[in-house]
């Protein structure tokens, strides 16, 4: 993993400090938030009859997906699919527009592993 840039102010000038245990802390952070925010936006009301998804945040013992989202009011058969969220601070990229996040190989394969519909969610 990379490392962060941390400020610290010394008497002479300001050096940067590299430090692990904050990267993580603010990746975590960052993680989080992506989540919260992913359950916030799912659960927009679209009528009277309130929010369409349903999701179920699985929490970190599910090594490749972030949620189960069930659809509501679908009848006796209770449509769902899986999605891992993704998070990141730094964009989009300014040839494709597209989000500047990683998925390593190994989550894709782990993803398409799953007998249901999947999704990588992203959030700036």
């Amino acid at each position: 993993m990379g490392k962060i840039a941390y400020p610290i102010l010394c008497e002479e000038n300001y050096n940067l400090n590299y430090d692990r245990g904050i990267y993580k802390k603010m990746r975590d952070a960052l993680g989080r938030r992506g989540e919260s925010l992913f359950d916030l936006l799912i659960t927009e009301f679209h009528s009277d009859a309130g929010p369409i998804f349903k999701p179920q945040f699985l929490g970190e013992k599910w090594q490749y997906v972030d949620f189960i989202v069930e659809l509501v009011g679908a009848g006796s058969y209770i449509p769902y699919f899986f999605v891992q969220v993704k998070t990141t601070r730094q964009g989009y990229s300014k040839k494709d527009k597209r989000l500047k996040v990683k998925v390593e190989k190994e989550s894709i394969i782990g993803i398409a592993s799953y007998l249901a519909p999947t999704y990588i969610a992203g959030r700036d």
